[in-house]
């Protein structure tokens, strides 16, 4: 039997520019949800920032998503042109009612964002 997967987008070419302030998107709801993968990348433009940009990826584990707990360490892209930072699979265990990124921390140059979350809702 084949698991049922539905996706969804945290971060979707979000673009910090260089000193911008960090930028949070909403949350998706894993209520019911048998777990979930994050993946996504961090690209930087023709010209790379001096400070590389940042994902966070945060979790709650209240109905109602009102605290919120990083899951590991941020992710880190690269200062080089045109440089492409790739990260995932960050495995989402049952249990966690909601997720979010938060992505920014660049500096000098714009860096364009993106997480993608793919959920399990039957097995």
């Amino acid at each position: 039997m084949t698991a049922g997967l539905q996706s969804a987008t945290l971060l979707n070419a979000k673009v910090i520019t260089g000193g911008g302030a960090d930028f949070t998107s909403g949350a998706v709801d894993l209520a019911g949800k048998y777990g979930a993968v994050v993946g996504g990348k961090i690209l930087n433009g023709s010209s790379g920032p001096t400070v590389a940009g940042q994902i966070q990826i945060e979790v709650s584990y209240d109905a109602d998503g009102t605290t919120y707990f990083n899951c590991g360490g941020a992710i880190v892209g690269g200062t080089g042109n045109n440089e492409a930072v790739h990260f995932g699979p960050i495995e989402l265990p049952m249990g966690i009612t909601k997720v979010r990124a938060v992505c920014g921390s660049n500096t000098d140059q714009a860096v364009t964002y993106y997480a993608n979350l793919s959920m399990v809702y039957n097995v």
